[in-house]
């Protein structure tokens, strides 16, 4: 529950007569994320991670602005009584938002992942547009990511985590079995690291043309909502950073179209979310279809080593997830 000093302070900033918890609301792992009553209605407000730093919350919450203009489903940020888009409680940010309508969508339905591919093209549209926005203050593109230490994961650190063994100390809620194929598949991570980090450098390297743009860093079912087919909101804009919009496709290709009981990727979903990306107009072409697998690759490979320097840190991980990304790496080697 949220501290009655805090509710009043929230009341006072932005001139509401009464503010009330309502309760926590899910996507909540690395925000504080509540629902708050006011006499105007529902609003969302947000406690950043203590990590979040003021800058990075300033080109979040001024790129939401900007994609708002175009597209009402991206939230629009409350400005306090100074006009700020933020402020500061105790050492964390605080944003508030209207609370958008709908429900976490639906990887399963055809018709939402139509309308998910859809709403991609429309916000990688409108990116470009955005694209003099200029670069995050502490997201790094992929292609100027260092692959020993970046925001991501410190591999020299996660490498003596491995080594030391106490990993296997941390596999809670994974079968004996699941839990050694996890520990021998540790084995190929620097090769793999070694192998993304030069085909990464080969693409940043060559003649292609790719779109750079901001985008939103994370664009998955949990941060898209839906009324029946119909996308109402697209949340948790904390990750987003300039990118090349082909890495953000081949991430929500995935997210959208995976098999997790088979840990790949479903191919006749696949295309028909790709079909429906470019009848939306969406910028990245065909051309590019090429990359899509070697880039859903490197993200399943990023997703590993994040979780093991969460590990390593103490902090929240999921083997079982792990595993799954582990086992994707390999089943989509060459497909």
């Amino acid at each position: 529950m949220l501290c009655c000093t805090l509710l009043a302070e929230v009341a006072r900033r932005y001139g509401l007569a009464s503010v009330r918890d309502a309760g926590t609301l899910s996507g909540g792992e690395w925000n504080q994320v509540h629902r708050i009553e006011t006499e105007t209605g529902p609003l969302v407000l947000r406690i950043a991670h203590p990590a979040t730093r003021p800058e990075s919350a300033a080109y979040e919450l001024a790129l939401m602005r900007l994609m708002h203009r175009e597209i009402p489903q991206v939230p629009l940020p409350l400005p306090t009584d100074d006009g700020r888009d933020f402020w500061i409680w105790e050492d964390r940010i605080v944003s508030l938002c209207p609370l958008m309508p709908g429900r976490v969508a639906d990887r399963e339905s055809a018709g939402l992942q139509a309308e998910a591919a859809a709403m991609l093209a429309r916000l990688h549209r409108v990116a470009l547009e955005c694209s003099s926005s200029g670069p995050h203050p502490h997201y790094e593109p992929l292609r100027e990511v260092s692959w020993k230490r970046n925001l991501w994961f410190d591999w020299t650190a996660v490498r003596k985590y491995l080594a030391s063994g106490r990993v296997e100390e941390a596999l809670d809620g994974l079968g004996v079995e699941d839990g050694r194929e996890l520990c021998r598949r540790f084995n190929c991570l620097d090769e793999e690291r070694q192998a993304a980090e030069a085909w990464v450098q080969r693409v940043a390297g060559s003649q292609r043309r790719l779109h750079f743009a901001p985008v939103h860093g994370d664009y998955y079912r949990g941060n898209v909502l839906a009324e029946g087919a119909r996308i109402t909101a697209v949340i948790d804009w904390e990750e987003a950073h300039p990118e090349w919009l082909v890495f953000e496709l081949a991430s929500a290709l995935y997210e959208f179209c995976k098999d997790d009981e088979r840990c790949t990727l479903e191919r006749a979903r696949a295309t028909a979310f790709l079909q429906a990306y470019r009848e939306a107009a969406g910028p990245v072409p065909p051309s590019d279809d090429d990359l899509l697998l070697p880039f859903i690759r490197v993200i399943r490979l990023i997703e590993v080593l994040f979780s093991l320097d969460q590990a390593r840190q103490g902090q929240p991980w999921d083997p079982a997830y792990t595993l799954g990304n582990l086992r994707a790496l390999e089943n989509l080697h060459g497909t």
